[in-house]
Parts: C-alpha cells; structure tokens; sequence
C-alpha cells in the first residue's frame, strides 16, 4: 500500500490490523474448532512464536532453511518461471511473496507444503497474477510498438506451456484417454461409501473422506478415534497424497492391526476397497 499509495497511515493500519488478525486467528480462533495451533512448525515442536524468535535470533538458519534442500529451490523456479519471471520485476509485492513462500518453506514439519503441487500455491497464482499484470502495464507504456502485445502474449503462453509440460500438470490428464474412462476401483470404492449410515462416525483416506464429510465426526488416517466405521482403498498405483502422512503399505499394516486387534472387523469389500466396523456396534 505504501510503495504504491505512498499512504502511509493506512499503511501502517492495515500491517497492524493483519498482524491483530494473525495472532488472534492462531491462538484462539483456530483452537476453538480443534486446530492446536502451531505446535510442530519447525518438526520439533516449537510452536510458531518460539520458532520465529528463534529465526530472528539466527536469521542464517532462516535463509538456510528458506532454500534448502533444493526442492524449494525448484518449487521457487518454476513458480516464477510459469509467469515468465515478471513478477520480480514488481517490488511492491515481493515482501508479499517472499512471505507466503517463508509460510511454507520454514514449516519443516510438513514437507508437502515444499513442493509446487496441490494448493499451496493458490495464493501465489493470484499476487503472481497481479504482479503480472503491473509489469505487462509497465512494458507497454515504456516500449510503445506495435508488436509488443503479440511479444509479450507469446512469452507468457510458452513459459506457462514449458511449465505445464515440464512440470506432469493435472491439466494434462485432459489430453489423455485413459482420463475420461472409469476404472474397476471407482466402482469399488463407491460399493464401499455406499454402506456408512448416514449418521456414523467415520475415519479413511484422504482420498475417500471428501465423499462422505457431510457427519459429525470424520478423521483422516491414521487417526482413527472412535470411528465406528474405517474406510480403506488398497488399490495399487495410487499417488502417495491419498495416504496423506502413510503411503499403500503402511496403510495395509494399519488395516492389518486394526483387524487383528479386534477392535473392528471386516464388514464388506469390493475389490481392494474395505469397510471395517467396530466390534461391539
């Protein structure tokens, strides 16, 4: 606002008013719908404020932890690189993006956030988007040719193209037959949905739960709670993402334990998808 607006009150009142928000959001407002703050930020767990004093105190250990290991570095290129590197060309939103890509590469707990992929970096792809559209205005007013808005055109179009196709984009899958077909586990894993009660309490992957999140209690694996119902897809050649903090194996070894222990039994499968039931229920 101020490297724009050259307002600095409002400024100054917006900075104070997000940092307000901030705390208030993490320490009270997030725990009060069962987000226990941030106590692994730093995969020790330092919660947030700790870990902050302890980067402000040892900033060599924030820039360190900022690019390494080098697939942050990487999810840095090719952030920029799908925008054709123009957003550096627009400082008023650098401490902006420098912030959000901090938010992510300083959590060391959770290294998923690290990569490009998945929605980490919706917020960038809208400050990316407008720092963008600054730097295009720029261009055009300094370099008055006719050809100038085809140059720029086709240098985004082919940094965006060389991005999509380096990077395996989901946008991809729409070129390809095979992702248009239903396949056999799709059907299984629907059989299996299918036969929760509509009130049950629920515990699965994280690629089944977004099918079945209209109950009351719903945990994402492994936790599992006192779900009266646990839901598995075991079909082989699934992204690791479904497993969230597992992968297919320690999946199976869970649904294994949980068998065995007699804590629940198998009630139904289809395929490599299973429902299990609590014992006692």
């Amino acid at each position: 606002i101020y490297l724009t607006k050259r307002n600095l009150k409002i400024a100054l009142a917006t900075s104070i008013l997000s940092v307000l928000w901030s705390v208030v959001a993490i320490l009270f407002i997030m725990p009060a719908f069962g987000q226990k703050m941030y106590n692994s930020f730093t995969g020790n767990g330092v919660g947030l404020g700790q870990s902050i004093i302890g980067y402000a105190i040892r900033p060599d250990i924030g820039v360190y932890n900022f690019f390494l290991p080098l697939e942050k570095i990487s999810t840095l290129f090719w952030s920029l690189f799908s925008f054709g590197m123009l957003p550096l060309l627009f400082v008023p939103l650098l401490a902006t993006i420098l912030f959000q890509f901090a938010s992510r590469f300083l959590d060391l707990a959770h290294p998923i956030r690290w990569t490009i992929y998945y929605q980490y970096s919706l917020e960038l792809a809208v400050l990316f988007s407008v720092s963008t559209i600054y730097v295009l205005d720029m261009f055009l007013k300094k370099f008055i040719w006719k050809y100038s808005v085809i140059i720029l055109f086709f240098f985004l179009a082919l940094s965006s193209l060389i991005s999509n196709i380096t990077l395996h984009s989901p946008l991809k899958n729409l070129t390809k037959a095979d992702f248009y077909k239903e396949k056999e586990w799709m059907a299984d894993t629907r059989i299996i949905l299918s036969m929760i009660p509509e009130n049950a309490s629920v515990a699965g992957q994280n690629n089944l739960l977004p099918h079945i999140s209209h109950r009351q209690k719903l945990y994402l694996l492994p936790n599992v709670n006192d779900a009266d119902f646990v839901v598995f897809d075991l079909h082989s050649g699934q992204d690791n993402w479904n497993f969230y903090s597992q992968n297919l194996e320690k999946t199976k070894a869970q649904m294994f334990q949980l068998v065995t222990s007699s804590n629940y039994f198998i009630l139904a499968s289809a395929g490599d998808a299973y429902i299990l039931k609590k014992s006692g229920i």
